[in-house]
């Protein structure tokens, strides 16, 4: 038995030493197919080491055949690819009259919940426009609307006996009292009846000009309490530009003074006027806001947008906000 575990044990140790060795042999095949690969030149070099390996006259040649490309040879970039035309590229020389400016919705419009409720339906969406009149949002108003007809019905029974109250008044088969209180019970069902009526009136919340969805933040079916903001509305009228410009800036500037405002989303120029000066000037940057409108509403034109509002020489020429033309002593 002895004989036959060292026989296996021999036979275990010459397997293991097998192993090893056709490891080795696989190991080197390895090392030496890794340095034949670092030892190949890529296929980007191969281009270096024929031109290295060329003639100097060669080289020459190659070379000169490289510079000989002409404009021709270059392609054109399409007219298409112009964004802006030149006229609307031109920026005016004059940079020292020129401030910065932020265009803004000339109505802004923040519309809070009227009552608590439910909101049953708030049909437009951001960036949507709606026309005047039409429905922004409304309630949930069954038990608004049931409490105004109960209430019509008791201000007709009111109204019968007052009527009833005026013939026996008229007969003098009535107290005082009796018909004081006809009176008193009459108007106070009508004061009720119209409190409902405003109620019910208030479940739906109109447009109040033509304009657009700025930012809405009620949803269909939401709970709201009175007073929470549900969105933001901005018309559609023309925008309106505001500036910061130095007070000095007031000798000249005046409602009416013309100029033009290039918008920097949009690339282009739009022609404005000036139509409202703020009655005060910050004496700590000595400047003053100025309200410009511009001509005509535009698409592509959106609030919040900026650029930068030029004045030309001719605008600088006429009487100013404070009376005095330029030049003149303040």
């Amino acid at each position: 038995m002895a004989k036959f575990i060292k026989t296996v044990s021999r036979k275990k140790i010459f397997a293991l030493i097998a192993v090893l060795a056709i490891m080795l042999v696989a190991i080197e095949i390895v090392q030496s197919d890794i340095q034949d690969a670092q030892a190949m030149p890529d296929e980007g070099n191969w281009e270096k080491i024929e031109f290295a390996q060329m003639s100097a006259s060669e080289a020459d040649e190659v070379l000169e055949n490289e510079s000989d490309l002409t404009d021709a040879d270059i392609p054109e970039i399409p007219d298409s690819a112009q964004l802006v035309d030149e006229e609307q590229a031109q920026i005016p020389e004059d940079d020292d009259y020129s401030v910065q400016a932020v265009l803004s919705a000339n109505q802004n419009l923040i519309i809070s919940a009227p009552i608590d409720g439910i909101i049953k339906k708030a049909p437009l969406e951001n960036g949507e426009k709606f026309d005047k009149g039409d429905v922004l949002a409304q309630y949930d108003c069954r038990l608004e609307q049931a409490k105004l007809d109960e209430l019509r019905a008791r201000v007709r029974v009111s109204d019968r006996q007052l009527t009833a109250s005026n013939r026996l008044k008229e007969m003098e088969s009535i107290s005082d009292i009796e018909y004081v209180s006809a009176v008193e019970t009459n108007k106070q069902e009508k004061a009720l009846l119209k409190q409902a009526q405003t109620r019910v009136d208030l479940c739906t919340i109109t447009a109040p000009f033509d304009g657009r969805i700025k930012n809405k933040e009620v949803n269909r079916y939401e709970a709201v309490k009175s007073g929470r903001v549900l969105m933001e509305v901005g018309s559609l009228e023309p925008l309106k530009a505001e500036l910061l410009v130095p007070s000095v800036w007031l000798r000249w500037i005046n409602v009416g003074t013309p100029l033009r405002i290039y918008v920097e989303e949009s690339g282009m120029y739009y022609h404005a006027e000036i139509v409202r000066i703020h009655g005060e000037v910050d004496p700590v940057t000595q400047s003053a806001h100025v309200i410009a409108k511009i001509d005509e509403y535009r698409e592509e034109l959106l609030p919040g947008m900026s650029g930068k509002a030029y004045f030309a020489e001719a605008s600088r020429r006429g009487q100013g906000f404070l009376g005095l033309k330029m030049g003149g002593d303040l």
